[in-house]
């Protein structure tokens, strides 16, 4: 995996962010999300019966379009370890990927991809960030609330999906 030759957007602890150049990674893209689906649920089914990759990426054009800095790629050297995915809507964010590869989950690495979410929603005075993780994805939910943020309610009509809450100003 190489970087995208558009200028670094800012950098956190040993990670470099970078937008998301869709012309030259975009399977990447698609191979990080379908893997996030896999972390998240054990399998992609779910990915690919919401339309697989040709709707993912116009979501994620739409996306690019509505809040540019909330898509980024994180890059260590000259390799692409990760992808972050936010939106913005009024002064609350969602985070909808925070995504390390798997070789570099465990390493530190997530602390950075962190950091760049805090940086980014306080320039741009967003006060309380959500996502949503599934309440298996054990590892994801003890880095997230090590990390400050709350267990909230059930998806509606989804038990298998869990919103959590970050206080964007107490976090650290």
């Amino acid at each position: 995996m190489t970087t995208e030759t558009t200028k670094t957007t800012e950098r956190h602890g040993d990670t470099r962010f970078v937008p998301v150049d869709l012309d030259a990674h975009f399977d990447l893209c698609v191979r990080f999300r379908r893997d996030s689906f896999v972390c998240s649920f054990g399998h992609d089914r779910e990915f690919e019966e919401s339309g697989g990759a040709p709707t993912y990426l116009d979501w994620l054009r739409a996306r690019m379009a509505a809040f540019r800095p909330g898509i980024v790629h994180a890059v260590r050297g000259d390799a692409i370890i990760g992808q972050i995915e936010m939106q913005v809507r009024g002064d609350e964010a969602r985070v909808n990927l925070f995504y390390l590869t798997p070789e570099w989950r465990g390493t530190g690495a997530g602390q950075d991809l962190h950091a760049y979410v805090l940086a980014l929603l306080r320039r741009h005075g967003i006060e309380t960030v959500d996502l949503v993780v599934s309440p298996t994805n054990a590892r994801a939910i003890r880095y997230y609330e090590k990390h400050g943020w709350r267990r909230g309610e059930v998806v509606p009509g989804r038990d298998d999906l869990v919103i959590m809450r970050l206080d964007v100003a107490a976090a650290t």
